[in-house]
């Protein structure tokens, strides 16, 4: 008896064995022309949910993180093994899984909401599982947000250019109209020697520590003389502010240039884009 015994647990053994090996076999016939790896956690979800809890008894939703990266590696190996079943190699949409093999957990909204409006809620949460195209090309993504960048700096270029030239505009219409009413004497003349030694002459009687410009010297008196080197001491006052702004405009953009193109070198070199 002990002989028989014996005799039938081998040949169960066997038999298991054989089960076993065929079994593989046939899932080696099935095994992919293209093997996955950790980059495809996500478009790969639908068939690792499936297998989670058909060959471990276990959940997606209920793994920590860490765990769920731990089995996905072990779901790899065993699909580019071809140890799977078919219907894995055949491809899993969202649509097509049970939503209880997801999760045992049941939000508190989703009492709120109808079957139907919970059924789409976690199609359109689950849909970027699928999308394929831009998970299996991410440069094509990286060169859209870099393009979108680029475009943003060159419209704030473009304002920064179009106020400029209105800046300008709007000067040389001020001094057009400053030379109508006390129009400058020629180049050489006599009057244009006085007015300058004039100014000169201001200008050294001028207090270091007043840098604000005196009443007396923005109104002067009352004759035409005195108006027409008032009249060119504001425009020259104006002018210099004027300038002293488009220069720290400048520098203020020369600072920002520099500032995108640093984000865009260091943009470049972590999407693993050509540097320029």
């Amino acid at each position: 008896r002990k002989k028989e015994k014996k005799d039938k647990k081998n040949k169960k053994e066997k038999k298991d064995k054989k089960d076993k090996k065929e079994k593989q076999e046939k899932h080696r016939s099935e095994k992919p022309r293209v093997n996955i790896g950790p980059d495809d956690y996500f478009s790969k979800n639908p068939e690792f949910c499936v297998w989670l809890a058909e060959s471990r008894g276990k959940k997606f939703g209920d793994l920590s993180e860490s765990d769920a990266k731990k089995y996905f590696e072990k779901f790899v190996e065993k699909y580019n093994n071809g140890e799977l079943s078919s219907k894995i190699y055949s491809g899993i949409s969202s649509n097509e899984i049970d939503p209880s093999l997801r999760s045992s957990h049941k939000w508190k909204f989703a009492k709120k909401l109808n079957s139907l409006e919970s059924d789409s809620m976690r199609d359109r949460v689950f849909s970027d599982s699928n999308n394929t195209s831009l998970l299996g090309n991410p440069r094509s993504a990286a060169m859209s947000k870099l393009e979108a960048l680029e475009k943003q700096q060159e419209e704030r270029q473009q304002e920064f250019e179009a106020n400029k030239y209105k800046q300008k505009v709007e000067a040389r219409r001020q001094k057009e109209v400053l030379e109508e009413l006390a129009p400058r004497p020629d180049p050489g003349s006599f009057a244009a020697r006085m007015e300058k030694r004039a100014q000169k002459g201001s200008h050294c009687r001028e207090r270091p520590d007043s840098p604000e410009m005196r009443d007396s010297d923005l109104m002067g008196d009352s004759s035409f003389d005195s108006v027409k080197a008032r009249l060119k001491r504001q425009q020259q006052w104006r002018d210099a502010k004027k300038e002293a702004k488009e220069t720290e405009q400048q520098q203020k953009l020369a600072a920002y240039q520099e500032k995108e193109k640093a984000k865009m070198m260091e943009f470049r070199k972590m999407m693993g884009l050509p540097l320029e």
